[in-house]
């Protein structure tokens, strides 16, 4: 869905000759300001990775919690936050791993670090208690996987049950779906931030488009992730991953597809 909608879009946007971004707003926020990931398991790494990405001019990092014992994952966010110093967020994702109450008494320890952000601390089926969280949290919390479409996302804004909404077109099934989320959040004053899912080129180009079509004072993105992969499979693209980046200027998605052997393909049976 999210791939037929995507080209549908660059379809459109092409034929009016606009970039997609401009399709969707008239005030184009550009660069995109994106954060970091650290995803060293190991402290020591972690804090070196997160201070080159400081000293590369990053000024959001994102770390993941919740894999192992709660006391690791504060020790791994002191440490970094030594290692970067003060001018740097920091984020959270513990990708629901946390009970209730485990995630109630981390937030707390947490927050003495300075946490911009923890993206979802629960189960992202359970909303009512994202909601009883997000009332004691000392931390902004933000819903991720939790954030499956319009209907969901208006339900999690109405619940109270996060500061923030995460976008992921794979997730919503294209951009259209995550437009219409960013619209309901919009209406409540709750910022979005677009991630991806480790997609190559063309969802990741239009992942681009979509936060350079919210509003430019939200939070950073989190984009970075095309030098992550082997190929990004479109041209023009660059290999370096950089604080602000900008979605391809050409019409619609503004890419190509390169570095595929056409021979390869094969129709699909009827």
């Amino acid at each position: 869905a999210c791939a037929v909608d995507t080209a549908w879009w660059d379809m459109t946007a092409s034929a009016a000759r606009m970039p997609l971004a401009a399709a969707w707003a008239d005030d184009v926020a550009l660069p995109v300001h994106v954060n970091a990931i650290v995803d060293a398991a190991e402290t020591a790494e972690a804090a070196e990775r997160a201070r080159a990405a400081a000293n590369a001019g990053f000024t959001s990092l994102k770390l993941k919690a919740g894999a192992g014992d709660p006391t690791d994952d504060e020790t791994r966010v002191r440490v970094v936050r030594e290692a970067v110093g003060g001018g740097v967020l920091l984020r959270l994702d513990a990708n629901g791993a946390w009970t209730r109450d485990v995630a109630a008494a981390a937030l707390v320890r947490l927050a003495r670090y300075d946490i911009e952000l923890v993206e979802q601390p629960l189960p992202p089926d359970d909303l009512p208690a994202m909601a009883e969280l997000r009332r004691v949290s000392p931390i902004p919390l933000a819903a991720d996987e939790a954030v499956t479409g319009e209907a969901r996302a208006r339900e999690i804004l109405a619940l109270g049950a996060a500061d923030v909404l995460v976008l992921k077109l794979s997730r919503l099934g294209g951009p259209t779906a995550a437009l219409q989320v960013a619209a309901a959040a919009r209406e409540t004053g709750a910022p979005c931030i677009v991630t991806t899912a480790f997609e190559a080129g063309p969802a990741l180009a239009a992942a681009l488009h979509l936060a350079a079509a919210l509003p430019r004072s939200g939070p950073a993105h989190g984009l970075a992730t095309g030098g992550l992969l082997e190929r990004v499979l479109v041209a023009p693209w660059s290999d370096e991953d950089a604080p602000r980046l900008s979605p391809p200027a050409g019409p619609g998605l503004g890419v190509r597809l390169t570095g595929i052997d056409e021979r390869d393909w094969r129709p699909l049976s009827a």
